[in-house]
């Protein structure tokens, strides 16, 4: 894909996840509960996800407020680069999600 550069297997998760700004889950299809995106909430990371990504935990994360809901690629990279850009609501919606992750 253009644009993007991959940069292969992490050696530590958890250092990968630090150094996160936002959390991407382009998940379009699939089944089960999305491992991803309750790592992402447990190490207090903004989160993007598809539905079928946030699926399982819809019951309880919401839209807007734990984490933002893309349904297509263009949302994708517009609430992605919204977060990037909105530190205060990035850092607000990730400590909301990992109270949620503690609750849950």
């Amino acid at each position: 894909m253009e644009g993007v550069i991959a940069l292969g297997v992490g050696e530590d998760l958890a250092a990968e996840y630090e150094e996160a700004k936002v959390v991407v889950i382009p998940i379009y299809e699939g089944s089960g509960t999305c491992v991803k995106f309750v790592e992402a909430m447990w190490m207090n990371r903004p989160i993007v996800s598809t539905p079928v990504g946030a699926r399982g935990l819809d019951r309880f994360a919401i839209d807007g407020e734990h984490y933002l809901l893309a349904k297509n690629d263009e949302e994708f990279a517009n609430k992605t680069v919204a977060l990037l850009f909105n530190t205060e609501k990035s850092i607000d919606m990730a400590n909301k999600a990992k109270e949620l992750a503690k609750n849950y």
